[in-house]
């Protein structure tokens, strides 16, 4: 994806984290004066809601490094496939030329970008491995 910043998404997991973190350390029940309050079904509901945060921009990187590898391998395996295709027409004529010639341009005009597509999502896949999550 272009122009996504996936370091605010590493710094958002990392504010999921600490508020988890942060949220664990809370006592389950606190006496104020007389009166005992038990925060465990705060507790609870807190770390769901930071934990379901987290989720989500994990889930979204995810998504977008898979998406961004998925189409990249369906326009190789097509490109693929028709000179494949032409490979076994042996035949000479015009039409397998300007085949061949689409072919080529399609896959020189796909080269220039691929590296802007995988920069970022080179760099996504670090955050998440950081974070202890898989892609697959």
């Amino acid at each position: 994806m272009k122009g996504v910043d996936y370091d605010k998404f590493d710094e958002e997991i990392r504010k999921c984290d600490e508020i988890q973190a942060e949220v664990a350390k809370i006592q389950c029940a606190i006496d104020i004066g007389w009166l005992r309050v038990n925060t465990t079904p705060v507790k609870r509901e807190l770390s769901l809601l930071a934990s379901n945060r987290r989720e989500l921009f994990i889930s979204h990187m995810r998504c977008s490094v898979t998406k961004t590898i998925s189409d990249l391998y369906d326009f190789i395996e097509t490109k693929a496939q028709g000179l494949n295709k032409i490979d076994d027409e042996i035949q000479q004529s015009q039409d397998n030329l300007m085949e061949v010639m689409s072919v080529i341009r399609d896959v020189r005009l796909k080269i220039d970008s691929v590296p802007e597509l995988i920069a970022p999502q080179k760099r996504c896949v670090q955050i998440l491995r950081r974070h202890g999550v898989d892609i697959l």
